[in-house]
């Protein structure tokens, strides 16, 4: 396994140390989203991470597999962004409106988002109740639901409003880095090429790939939208080395080490806006990498970013 002493402390590497390294090259700044879609009863699509459409040999058929818990490489992304909108927008503030609404009885659209990082519009009226926020689905007369302000990304006053909210999403997924399911193409086995060799290497400087995924914390969950930086894979022993970057505001740190190549696939995706060989080992280990979320996409997909 690679470790810092590759590299001095102290030593400048010629890494992501200035606001202004990166110019933003390499960026879909159109990156197209679906508008809300209706679910029938005022519920509205925005993100859905378990249905994948499949290809169709006949085109008068569709086929759609569903993944429990959500596609891991669709599902973290989306759990990035709700967790930059924890983080940046203030809580506190939608969850005052949130009550305001409620014990007027008021119509609103609020935004949700599930334990598969789907994310839903919902059209519902305030429920006046004096221990729980309670809500009524749109036209319901009668029934009322509790609703879980923790699992409320934002709010607005008033039916119709799924295009604002799914817009406010959308700038904030736009943010996180963009994914696909985790492969390990291009990255160097540097232990095959080792053992074939009577010449000792040190192991590859270069981070050749980037995954975007969770990480355990210490309170028995997980942290979303960190991500690992890959220098060299052992695919006889399905080992992936490198380096793991959470954000600041985790409480976690960011280090160097390894991970199954299995464990990567089932917790997140491969950056694809990630350009191989952008960013060194030395970069990580010196602190190139923001410690901030947002920050910290920006420099791993190339754009310019501060890193205080």
């Amino acid at each position: 396994m690679s470790t810092p002493s590759r590299v001095q402390p102290g030593v400048p590497t010629g890494g992501q140390f200035a606001a202004s390294q990166h110019s933003d090259v390499g960026v879909d700044l159109a990156e197209q989203f679906p508008a809300p879609r209706s679910k029938g009863q005022g519920r509205w699509e925005v993100s859905d991470t378990v249905k994948e459409e499949l290809v169709s040999d006949n085109s008068a058929i569709s086929r759609t597999a569903l993944h429990i818990g959500g596609q891991p490489h669709r599902a973290q992304r989306n759990k990035a962004a709700i967790a930059l909108i924890s983080e940046v927008d203030d809580h506190e503030t939608t969850e005052n409106k949130l009550r305001v609404l409620c014990k007027g009885g008021a119509q609103m659209t609020v935004l949700t988002a599930d334990g598969s990082g789907s994310v839903e519009a919902k059209e519902v009226r305030g429920y006046p109740m004096e221990d729980r926020l309670a809500v009524q689905r749109k036209g319901a007369t009668r029934a009322a639901y509790a609703l879980n302000s923790d699992a409320v990304l934002a709010v607005a006053p008033g039916y119709g409003k799924q295009e604002v909210l799914a817009q406010q999403f959308h700038d904030r997924l736009a943010q996180v880095p963009q994914t696909a399911p985790v492969d390990f193409d291009g990255i160097p086995d540097h232990e095959a090429a080792a053992r074939e060799s009577d010449d000792y290497e040190e192991p590859p400087e270069t981070i050749s790939a980037a995954y975007l995924v969770d990480n355990p914390d210490f309170q028995g969950g997980k942290v979303d939208g960190c991500m690992f930086l890959a220098t060299d894979y052992d695919q006889e022993n399905d080992i992936v080395n490198g380096y793991l970057w959470a954000p600041e505001s985790s409480g976690l740190t960011s280090e160097h080490g390894s991970a199954y190549g299995e464990d990567l696939k089932r917790r997140g995706g491969r950056i694809t806006n990630y350009e191989p060989g952008q960013l060194s080992f030395a970069d990580c280990v010196n602190d190139g990498i923001p410690p901030s979320r947002s920050e910290a996409y920006r420099c791993v997909t190339g754009q310019t970013f501060y890193n205080e």
